[in-house]
């Protein structure tokens, strides 16, 4: 869609950076669970 022009720019880069949000949302919630992870390995 957005190569045929059916699409605009705008449109596309605010669909995308709310599904990369959704995807971080993830590591967000965990960091902190990591962080203390790592704490212990090391």
């Amino acid at each position: 869609m957005f190569v045929k022009k059916e699409l605009h720019p705008l449109d596309l880069k605010n669909c995308l950076a709310k599904e990369v949000n959704k995807l971080l949302t993830t590591v967000r919630k965990s960091k902190k669970e990591l962080e203390i992870l790592s704490k212990k390995a090391y």
